[in-house]
């Protein structure tokens, strides 16, 4: 049974000699647990980015997290598009494809943090976005999700 819920995501990028990019976004979407017992949440989400011409536009996605035991899987569509694993100690690939081509990193998981009851979600990823065998960023998400 799908139920209703409230998002609150909350993002953070520190990337060498730059101020850490922060952000938080709200959304509603749905949660279910599906018949093999993953935890899913599906979501709706628009922010405004700067292109590369410094134009300030609007990205729409729809994403999809996915809670297993071991492991989390984050999968965005729409303008840009992505499918992130995040499992405690490993590292995986990604490809973040954009409107100006494929972009090939990988996610190194340093901590994942979870916990699931009847009403609330909680989730704290932290990992290294890695390009070319250099860390690009430290980075974290944390969801907190209010199951409604």
């Amino acid at each position: 049974m799908k139920r209703e819920v409230q998002i609150i995501l909350k993002s953070r990028h520190d990337r060498a000699g730059e101020a850490p990019e922060i952000s938080e976004i709200t959304a509603r979407g749905f949660y279910e647990i599906t018949a093999d017992g993953i935890h899913r949440i599906i979501y709706d989400e628009s922010q405004q980015v700067q292109d590369e011409k410094g134009n300030i536009v609007t990205v729409n996605a729809q994403n999809t997290v996915q809670i297993f035991e071991q492991k989390v899987e984050i999968t965005r569509s729409g303008d840009a598009t992505s499918h992130m694993i995040f499992s405690q100690g490993n590292t995986h690939p990604l490809k973040y494809n954009t409107p100006y081509g494929i972009i090939e990193m990988e996610i190194t998981t340093n901590n994942l943090d979870k916990s699931i009851n009847e009403k609330v979600i909680r989730l704290k990823v932290d990992y290294d976005l890695n390009m070319e065998n250099q860390t690009l960023s430290r980075s974290s998400i944390e969801y907190n999700i209010d199951i409604l």
